[in-house]
């Protein structure tokens, strides 16, 4: 189940409407609007299988949408989205529209043809769900119109045993448990922390810190470690090759949490088929 409790007031619909129109002036003007993945090739499944989410307040990133959706087949009860590229929202609210609208095949279809197309608006199956998208997010594809917002992943996006499609079981089990849009903080990581209003028992960053500075991992951790409730966790993934590459990217911020820190645990979990790893930052007390 969705919650919109992150509300967005005049000035930020001011301020997503300028950057917006920027866009379509110059459309690499902002890293808030880098193109999104229709889908993602992480291990999700098992990324989120490793901790409970029944019933659970969750916050993840928006990626492709496919994180969201995912926790709510797991029974999370309020899941909260990130991301600081705008197409990602734009993406999830395609993919959370099209679920509760179209067939599995036609869902399936709609993807396909995304990525390839430069008027999303003209897609195919657009028709059926654009009356229901988000007012923000219709702004956008109107002001986009002729452009690239998607990029394509680099795997069949049908194929649900290595990717993130939907099951025909999953894909049932969604249509009735997501029934609008997720709520969208619009922020980099760097500024999460300070959008945020409430804690969770799950904040999951994805691979976010495969991009980012020893300092600013452990920065990160620290301003978000307030925001877990006790017993919840933080989630990190990466792959196992990036990790041999560099584990002191790693392991450097991380070990310099647990020493100035009593207050966290930190486990690595390795899945050895897709080659993933994931630290799973707990708060202790």
């Amino acid at each position: 189940m969705q919650t919109n409790k992150h509300k967005i007031n005049n000035y930020e619909r001011a301020l997503r409407k300028i950057a917006v129109e920027r866009l379509y002036i110059n459309p690499a003007f902002f890293s808030q609007f880098s193109l999104a993945y229709i889908a993602t090739n992480e291990n999700i499944r098992y990324e989120i299988g490793l901790t409970e989410t029944n019933k659970k307040s969750i916050l993840t990133i928006a990626g492709s949408g496919d994180q969201p959706i995912f926790y709510s087949l797991n029974g999370a009860k309020d899941i909260d989205t990130f991301d600081i590229s705008f197409c990602s929202k734009v993406i999830m609210d395609i993919k959370s529209i099209a679920l509760k609208t179209l067939t599995r095949d036609q869902y399936i279809q709609l993807l396909k043809k995304l990525y390839k197309s430069k008027d999303i608006q003209s897609v195919i199956y657009m028709d059926k769900i654009v009356t229901e998208i988000p007012n923000d997010t219709k702004y956008f594809l109107e002001k986009t119109n002729k452009s690239t917002i998607f990029k394509h992943p680099s795997f069949d996006i049908e194929d649900s045993s290595t990717g993130s499609m939907l099951t025909v079981e999953e894909f049932e089990k969604a249509k009735k448990t997501i029934n609008s849009p997720f709520n969208f903080i619009w922020t980099d990581i760097k500024n999460l922390h300070k959008k945020l209003e409430k804690q969770y028992d799950i904040i999951n960053l994805s691979n976010l810190f495969d991009y980012k500075k020893p300092e600013t991992i452990y920065n990160t951790i620290q301003n978000l470690k307030d925001y877990i409730k006790i017993g919840g966790h933080i989630i990190v993934s990466t792959e196992v090759e990036s990790f041999k590459l560099k584990p002191d990217h790693f392991i450097q911020p991380f070990n310099k949490l647990k020493k100035e820190t009593d207050d966290i645990n930190i486990i690595k979990k390795e899945e050895k088929t897709s080659k993933t790893i994931v630290f799973m930052i707990q708060r202790t007390k």
